[in-house]
Parts: C-alpha cells; structure tokens; sequence
C-alpha cells in the first residue's frame, strides 16, 4: 500500500475529521479560499455566522499550503483512482492510503 503523510497545517487543525476530509477533497484540484469552507462548518455550527466566524480565522497561507502539499502528494497517490483518507482531530497530520 502507498502511504503519504502530510502535516496539517496549524488553523485547520481546528477542524473536525469530517470537515478536513472536505477540505482535502476540494484542494484536490484547485486552490480553496476561506468561503470554500463554510458549508462543511454549518453542520457543526448553529448559524451560518458562526460558520463564517471560523472560516474567516482560517489561514488563506494554510489553504494554499495544503493544495501545494496535496499537488506534491499526487507524485505518490493517483487520485483518479481509489484512495483512502486517514484524519483525527487536532492531530498534527493527516495521511493518503492507495492500494498499488
């Protein structure tokens, strides 16, 4: 099995396992920004002001960081094929698992 370990960055290590995978997802392929969150925080938030409140504190540097990091991991893992998402919350880092 492939195996890429990738650190989280700090502001998004405020977020759920759920909504990181979320955000994993959508940086996949492009960039995301701050607002890309906000439906994946309503879940867990009781208004969407209070969702646009975590959003706002999440680092744009921290988002750009991740979809640079997942572009490096595309070396390892070949998204257009299966593959598994490892996450806990507040842990430190996150890991991509492919079958070979």
């Amino acid at each position: 099995m492939k195996t890429y370990n990738i650190k989280t960055p700090s502001s998004l290590q405020v977020m759920t396992a759920r909504e990181l995978e979320r955000a994993i997802l959508s940086s996949i392929k492009k960039p995301i920004c701050n607002k890309d969150l906000v439906p994946s925080l309503e879940e867990r938030h009781s208004t969407r002001r209070a969702a646009n409140t975590i959003a706002s504190q999440i680092s744009c540097e921290d988002l750009t960081l991740l979809h640079e990091c997942l572009q490096e991991a595309s070396e390892v893992i070949d998204f257009t094929k299966q593959y598994f998402i490892q996450t806990d919350p507040h842990r430190s880092h996150f890991t991509l698992r492919q079958k070979r």
